[in-house]
């Protein structure tokens, strides 16, 4: 199987812990001035990332999905160019607003992306299902996932995928999540070197202990949708995103962190988008 490899120079000392940053659905749109849901996404993203920069250094950057809700060549390249004032690794992936066409892909949409940094492992992986709000990861990606994860048993693990494993609470949004989960629940839930499963989706924070395993979503980077809501319904809370502290030892820190306020008017009326 080919393999899509990047190795990250571990930290100088174990004791210095590996530290990602993941942002999450910016939504952006084709034009950078453009207003979505009441507030500019571009600009929210821009103003996320500025708060981020307090907290260097980082690693990588894991983006797990929606980076368009306008999917141009134009909006992904506002993205990349964004991101890249950061000047270190940055990995993505597809959500289900992202379009295949223009996606600025690192490796074709079945083959995982593995980054090595330290003692960890990390796995992109594609959850997206054409034309379709739910997620699945194909057969092809869980079995190449399945060798990988025996490939590089002695590492610990990060899985990052665009949609929620599990149901966050919200009636409207948990059907739209990943949904093929036991027969991923079946390829992870034994590998005692899967620590941390990563996903977007939902622009809320979210934690889920699946046996050894935690479950992590994020906020976006844009609008953020309401906790335990029956409908539709946006949130208040403003912009964020997570940083996580792998350490040496198989242990990890993780905390998330938003801007003071949103980036504009919240359009609460908003009923789907």
């Amino acid at each position: 199987m080919p393999l899509h490899l990047d190795i990250i120079p571990q930290p100088p000392h174990d004791e210095h812990p590996i530290r990602l940053l993941q942002l999450s659905d910016p939504h952006l749109l084709e034009n950078k001035q453009d207003f979505f849901a009441g507030i500019q996404p571009f600009k929210s993203l821009q103003m996320v990332i500025e708060h981020s920069k307090r907290h260097l250094p980082f690693d990588c950057i894991l983006s797990t999905g929606d980076i368009a809700q306008q999917p141009s060549q134009q909006t992904y390249q506002d993205y990349l160019d964004e991101v890249a004032t950061y000047d270190l690794p940055h990995y993505w992936i597809r959500g289900n607003h992202d379009d295949n066409g223009n996606f600025p892909a690192q490796s074709p949409s079945e083959e995982p992306e593995i980054i090595l940094i330290g003692k960890w492992c990390i796995i992109m992986l594609n959850s997206q299902k054409h034309g379709c709000v739910s997620g699945e990861i194909s057969p092809i990606q869980l079995a190449h996932l399945s060798q990988l994860l025996h490939q590089y048993h002695d590492y610990f693990t990060v899985l990052a995928l665009h949609h929620n494993t599990f149901p966050v609470g919200c009636k409207w949004l948990d059907q739209h999540g990943l949904q093929n989960q036991q027969a991923f629940l079946e390829c992870i839930e034994d590998q005692q070197q899967v620590k941390i499963v990563l996903s977007g989706h939902v622009h809320q924070d979210f934690l889920y202990q699946h046996r050894h395993i935690d479950f992590l979503s994020c906020p976006s980077t844009c609008i953020q949708f309401k906790p335990q809501s029956e409908e539709f319904c946006l949130d208040s809370q403003p912009p964020g995103y997570r940083i996580l502290e792998l350490y040496a030892n198989g242990n990890y820190d993780t905390k998330i962190l938003r801007l003071s306020e949103n980036i504009g008017e919240i359009d609460y009326k908003l009923c789907e988008y």
